[in-house]
């Protein structure tokens, strides 16, 4: 049984039910739910957001989890499991408490490991509600009640806010929970962002950042002088955030766009950068960097360049091997290697 199927079995008898979906779910996992035009899904990833002919007859709202989105809906009960990042949970968890009226219903699934106890008995001692959490299988769930208590809010870091997350006077990075990784500098973007200053720039050229996060490589590629830029990432925060950063470095001629591994990107480019996750939610999906690799090989122009950096223990140059002719390897620290395709 998944979190979805036993968050379905426990939500069977409401109506009005709000689903949060992030990262973990699947698109397998939609039948299970058995969504009707009375439920609603809020959901932080593109991919699911487009996931429609699955979702049955649920309109879908592609967000950061801002409920000021869906104000005009009012749930019976809202159905989350629950999310990797404690900040996001909090978040879900506060604004949940905040639209309930006294009676609504609020249900939690996840595993041990996932800190679901620690979520229950933070929503009854300090956002007002009721109830108990249950054991099934290796899957905790729980059925909560709001009650007419006044909530005492979570700690969710400032979820909404962007803040600057370096001191390099040469550049601004903004960022905000809800971004993978979103307050620090990652180690092998970093490797990355150095071999991007080696590669010549193309004249009139288009360079695109897939998997872009809060901005980091397309700053980077701003700072090596591509004059046009596209960035693009699944997630709602990385898409409100790249456009911050960009736009706070002084980037002119870019657009950030919603899209799953850049699927739905069109435009070709003469350079393309990628650091991509193998992580999806509690999981390890492997199959996210082959779905890149594709992905930057349908976007190059002819003669263009791909640069990628991975985990050393990541198997990339077989991948590449299916989609390009040449690949080397340009730089490895002993924890990330770049390698460059054509």
């Amino acid at each position: 049984m998944t979190p979805y199927t036993l968050l379905a079995k426990q939500a069977i008898h409401y109506s009005h039910r709000l689903w949060i979906l992030d990262e973990n779910f699947r698109t397998e996992d939609a039948g299970s739910l058995s969504l009707t035009s009375t439920d609603l899904v809020m959901t932080n990833r593109f991919d699911v957001a487009n996931s429609s002919p699955h979702l049955g007859r649920a309109a879908t709202v592609f967000s950061d989890f801002n409920f000021k989105e869906i104000a005009e809906y009012m749930p019976a009960a809202i159905c989350y499991r629950v999310s990797k990042e404690r900040a996001v949970t909090n978040r879900v968890l506060n604004q949940s408490a905040s639209r309930l009226d006294s009676g609504g219903m609020l249900l939690l699934c996840g595993e041990k490991n996932d800190g679901i106890k620690g979520y229950v008995e933070k929503a009854v001692k300090q956002l007002g509600f009721d109830g108990a959490i249950e054991k099934q299988g290796n899957l905790y769930i729980a059925t909560l009640t709001r009650n007419s208590r006044e909530p005492a809010p979570l700690d969710d870091k400032q979820y909404t806010h962007l803040r600057l997350i370096n001191s390099d006077v040469a550049a601004a990075y903004l960022s905000k929970p809800g971004v993978y990784g979103w307050n620090k500098i990652d180690e092998g973007s970093e490797l990355l962002q150095r071999s991007i200053m080696d590669e010549p720039v193309a004249i009139n050229g288009t360079a695109l950042d897939l998997g872009c996060g809060y901005g980091y490589l397309g700053v980077g590629l701003l700072k090596a002088g591509w004059q046009q830029i596209i960035a693009t990432d699944n997630n709602a925060a990385a898409v409100l955030a790249c456009n911050a950063t960009l736009t706070e470095n002084g980037a002119q001629n870019f657009s950030v766009v919603a899209a799953d591994c850049g699927s739905s990107i069109e435009r070709k480019a003469d350079l393309v950068v990628c650091n991509p996750p193998f992580h999806q939610g509690f999981g390890v999906e492997s199959s996210l960097t082959n779905r890149f690799v594709a992905n930057a090989a349908r976007l190059l122009k002819p003669g263009g360049t791909a640069l990628f950096v991975v985990n050393v223990f990541i198997g990339l140059e077989r991948a590449g091997a299916q989609y390009f002719s040449h690949q080397e390897t340009l730089a490895n620290n002993k924890k990330f290697k770049v390698i460059r395709f054509s």
